[in-house]
């Protein structure tokens, strides 16, 4: 089961040469089952774009990979009471939904309950809206102590009985051999802004920033699993660095469906401190979410707004250029051991799970020297590449970009 929900990740040089772009009407297929599918097709004016081809290579391979995601799973949001959930000594905690009457739901289960797995944070998050009792289960559950558990949500469901409360929003995930996971927690007033509609979007709204400047882009990297996207869009647009190398620019889409902001689009910059022809010599750095930030949307956010928030990312290159000022910073470094120790410091305190696994693998990796700027950096290059998780490359992403631009 980690596998099939491990984030999972594609370069620009995983992309077959061939792959020059995609044509909207393909590009459309992401989001044909969506019940927004009209709103987004009319507030993009996709009928006067439907017959053009989106000219950045790797768009295809991104569609592709997406649909395929899709294909792999069956999402659903269940409006449930807690009296209609059922606990039962399993050998992980598991969830049983029953008396479900939502037809559509129904005729796809063809059954009126099914039992799922909490996935992510859902366990954590399905506790701690039962009296913040999120910290004793989990450390009973971590100790075996299910049948305890059980008993206490007995307890809490006797309680509740006497309260009127609302039904809550679960978000559910089935995969192709029928197993069912919560993934989490959701509000009434949920849109479901979902993967294939982010990527869809950063699609539409690269291609049309293409036609409307000079600029060109590839996709150069995705992160992805059945519930989280990010896709970095690098600019063809190169400003060298002095003693450093060559700085690219990246328009990132991420996408998160569970959590608060759906959709948000961010700057971010690789740089390339290789000849040209060493592809892998490349780092990736960003700034904390309050200076990268273009624009966020959010879960709530009506799809007439969402569309008309999105000429706010006209101003992309304002937030750029305003970074860039900083990011020359990186070429008057003097002294690259001590930015390696900024880094180190910070791998040391992280409290981070995902960092949890190749820690020390890359604190090992952050005792070796660096004499100049460009070992400096293939060390930075070489900790990413130890970091098991995606979450964890993100996270050093912050951390290498706030040692070498604030030297903090």
């Amino acid at each position: 089961m980690a596998d099939l929900f491990r984030k999972k990740s594609f370069e620009f040089t995983d992309v077959s040469s061939d792959d020059k772009g995609v044509n909207v009407v393909k590009a459309l297929e992401l989001i044909k089952y969506s019940k927004f599918y009209q709103n987004f097709y009319d507030l993009l004016n996709i009928k006067e774009i439907e017959n053009e081809f989106i000219s950045i290579p790797g768009a295809n391979k991104l569609v592709e990979t997406m649909i395929q995601i899709e294909n792999s799973f069956e999402k659903f949001d269940l409006d449930s009471s807690f009296q209609d959930l059922e606990f039962k000594n399993t050998e992980e905690f598991s969830i049983t939904f029953k008396n479900i009457k939502a037809p559509d739901i129904n005729s796809m289960l063809e059954s009126d309950e099914f039992t799922a797995k909490p996935i992510y944070s859902s366990q954590t998050d399905f506790f701690s809206g039962l009296f913040n009792m999120d910290k004793y289960a989990n450390k009973l559950l971590s100790k075996g102590f299910r049948d305890l558990v059980n008993t206490n949500l007995e307890s809490v469901k006797r309680i509740l009985s006497t309260i009127q409360l609302k039904d809550k929003r679960y978000r559910i995930v089935r995969d192709l051999e029928y197993n069912y996971y919560l993934r989490g927690i959701t509000s009434k007033q949920y849109y479901d802004y979902n993967n294939n509609i982010a990527v869809f979007i950063g699609l539409m709204t690269v291609h049309n920033e293409m036609k409307t400047s000079n600029a060109s882009f590839i996709v150069q990297r995705c992160e992805f699993n059945e519930s989280y996207v990010r896709v970095f869009f690098k600019s063809a647009e190169i400003k060298t660095l002095e003693n450093v190398g060559r700085l690219e620019n990246i328009i990132e889409v991420s996408n998160d469906e569970i959590k608060r902001e759906a959709l948000r689009f961010s700057c971010a910059f690789s740089i390339s401190y290789g000849s040209e022809d060493e592809a892998n010599k490349t780092i990736y750095i960003k700034p904390q979410r309050a200076k990268s930030n273009i624009l966020s949307i959010r879960h709530n956010i009506l799809p007439q707004t969402a569309i008309e928030q999105l000429v706010e990312l006209s101003n992309y290159k304002t937030v750029q250029n305003d970074l860039l000022k900083d990011i020359e910073a990186i070429s008057k470094i003097k002294k690259p051991d001590q930015i390696k120790f900024l880094v180190m410091r910070k791998i040391k305190s992280a409290k981070s799970s995902e960092l949890k696994k190749s820690k020390n693998n890359i604190l090992s990796e952050l005792t070796n020297k660096v004499e100049d700027l460009g070992q400096l950096l293939e060390m930075m290059h070489k900790i990413e590449m130890l970091a098991e998780e995606i979450d964890a490359k993100e996270y050093l992403r912050y951390v290498v970009y706030e040692a070498l631009v604030y030297k903090k």
